[in-house]
C-alpha cells in the first residue's frame, strides 16, 4: 500500500454542495434526488459546514407522509439549524492516510477535503474501502 498518495487521487473533485441559507427543502431534494449522505455547506466557495442526511432525517422522525415532512421542515428548520458548523476538513495536500485517521478519530463517514479554506473535493467511507480494494 502506498502510504504517502495525496487525498485528491481518492476524492470527489467539486462535489456537489449547498450555500449558506439555502432552503432546507432544497437539501432534502438533494439528498434524494442525488443519493448522497452528506453535502458541504459553504459561504462562496469556502466551508462552513456539512450537512448529513441522518441529521436532516432526525428532524422529521415518525413522519410518513413527505409533503407533511416537507411542511415540518419548511416551517420549523434551517439549514442553520441542522447543519455541523466548522466541520473537521482535511487539506488537499495530505495523504489518504491522513484522512482515514481524522475519519476514524472523529466517526466521521465522510470528510470535506479544501485548499486555503475553500472547498475542492470530498472523500467519503466508500472511497476508502475502494481505494484499499485497489490494493488488495
Amino acid at each position: 500500500m502506498r502510504r504517502n498518495e495525496p487525498v485528491s487521487k481518492i476524492m470527489t473533485h467539486a462535489p456537489l454542495s449547498v450555500q449558506r441559507g439555502e432552503s432546507i427543502l432544497r437539501v432534502r431534494r438533494l439528498f434524494g434526488e442525488a443519493g448522497l449522505h452528506h453535502l458541504p455547506v459553504v459561504e462562496g466557495k469556502r466551508l462552513v459546514g456539512m450537512i448529513s442526511s441522518n441529521s436532516l432525517a432526525q428532524r422529521i422522525w415518525g413522519t410518513s407522509d413527505p409533503r407533511a415532512a416537507d411542511a415540518l421542515l419548511e416551517h420549523n428548520t434551517r439549514l442553520e439549524d441542522v447543519m455541523t458548523r466548522n466541520p473537521i476538513a482535511v487539506d488537499v495536500h495530505q495523504t489518504v492516510r491522513e484522512a482515514a485517521r481524522v475519519m476514524s478519530q472523529g466517526a466521521l463517514y465522510a470528510v470535506p477535503v479544501t485548499n486555503q479554506g475553500e472547498l475542492v473535493g470530498i472523500v467519503s467511507s466508500t472511497d476508502l474501502i475502494r481505494y484499499l480494494l485497489e490494493q488488495y
